[in-house]
């Protein structure tokens, strides 16, 4: 097991029934609440309404900024951090998906300078260059969808559209103070968002699994019985969505994923991400739907320098049997997951999405500028240049 130290101080309230019986929560937090949303869902599903009582029931101000699209705009963000500037509150409550929360985190360490756009704080490949912040304003977070994990996490994901790239902002200073973490909030994901929900949270407790070459049996551990479970509990929720104990297994697995506890002790390359993230900024394809796009192919092509660890997921999540031959075990492996992605709804190509042949090279170099470092290459145990990526996205279309 390599060496790491761990650090994650988010309080975190979990169960169903939990949003609605949110006041003792709510109390000591601030006087006056800016809550983020994206579109209507949570309006049409009584969500803000839940919350926003609570808050009057407390004697608190509110205001509600809304219209955070999926793959969270800098022009969007950075308009509802002028608009807060206004009159600054002392909370930020971020109700929705992954990029609601997302925005939520950005705009509070953000809302002291906006002379800076959120842009200025995004990591592009050169860490000096990233605006550093000094302050935030507390947070608290109530995801709506099981998928990125940003309620247990310091890091938000921001698209610039203008330039088409999507990059991470980090900073210790963006841990939640507070997450509330209600799978029945989930009941109303379609099965469309519940399965990209479910391969994002796969992805998100496998790239290091993957890319770690030592057998560490307790994180290893964790990640196989995580991904079968994971891998169970989303036609479950596609054949009744209102299954609790399936909807509180993808909650909790979406916030144990990032948390840090997972991926302790491994290679933290998430290359999938890295890639799919150009794809994003391209194509403005969901998330979920772009890493189960590529997944795949990027298995296949980082078995050979990852021999042993293909294998294991073939025989302990697939359920390969383990006298199958090696070089069968991990194609068979692969087959069934493909078969998986396709069942829950998935299917086709990037192509499909809008990816052309011809703009491959341009996604490979994007995801290169971004992450590729001096070197201008990724590593999954084997170098991985322009050529590989452009591969893995060839045999993807």
């Amino acid at each position: 097991m390599q060496k790491f130290t761990l650090y994650n101080p988010v309080k975190y309230v979990f169960g169903p029934g939990t949003f609605s019986q949110m006041k003792s929560v709510l109390k000591p937090m601030g006087k006056y609440a800016a809550i983020v949303i994206g579109g209507d869902s949570v309006v049409k599903n009584g969500y803000l309404e839940t919350l926003t009582n609570q808050l009057e029931s407390l004697d608190r101000r509110y205001t509600v900024f809304k219209g955070i699209e999926p793959n969270p705009r800098t022009t969007t963000i950075d308009r509802i951090r002028e608009a807060m500037s206004e009159d600054p509150p002392d909370l930020i409550i971020g109700l929705g998906g992954g990029s609601v929360m997302d925005a939520a985190k950005a705009v509070s360490i953000s809302l002291d300078d906006i002379s800076h756009s959120i842009w200025d704080y995004v990591y592009l490949g050169d860490p000096s260059t990233m605006k550093r912040p000094e302050k935030k304003i507390p947070t608290l977070l109530i995801p709506t969808l099981a998928a990125t994990g940003s309620e247990f996490d310091p890091i938000s994901v921001i698209t610039n559209w203008e330039e088409h790239l999507k990059a991470a902002m980090f900073s210790e200073l963006m841990f939640p103070n507070v997450s509330v973490v209600d799978p029945i909030l989930t009941y109303s994901a379609g099965s469309e968002l519940t399965a990209c929900g479910g391969v994002d949270i796969i992805t998100h407790i496998t790239e290091s699994y993957f890319l770690t070459p030592d057998h560490n049996p307790i994180q290893d551990g964790f990640t196989e019985i995580l991904v079968k479970n994971i891998m169970a509990a989303v036609p479950a929720c596609i054949k009744d969505p209102e299954d609790e104990q399936a909807r509180s297994i993808l909650s909790y697995a979406s916030s144990l994923a990032l948390s840090g506890f997972i991926n302790a002790g491994r290679n933290r390359n998430f290359v999938m991400h890295a890639i799919e993230h150009s794809l994003s900024a391209h194509l403005d394809i969901a998330h979920g739907r772009g890493l189960a796009l590529i997944m795949p192919s990027y298995l296949r092509y980082i078995s050979p320098f990852n021999e042993d660890k293909l294998i294991r997921f073939s025989e302990n999540v697939m359920g390969v049997d383990v006298d199958t031959p090696r070089e069968k075990s991990i194609e068979q492996g692969i087959r069934l997951f493909e078969k998986w992605i396709g069942d829950i709804g998935i299917s086709g190509g990037l192509s499909g999405y809008g990816a052309k042949k011809e703009m491959i090279p341009a996604y490979a170099e994007d995801v290169l500028r971004l992450k590729g470092g001096k070197d201008k290459a990724l590593y999954v145990n084997e170098k991985l240049d322009a050529i590989g990526i452009s591969e893995i996205l060839y045999n993807s279309l």
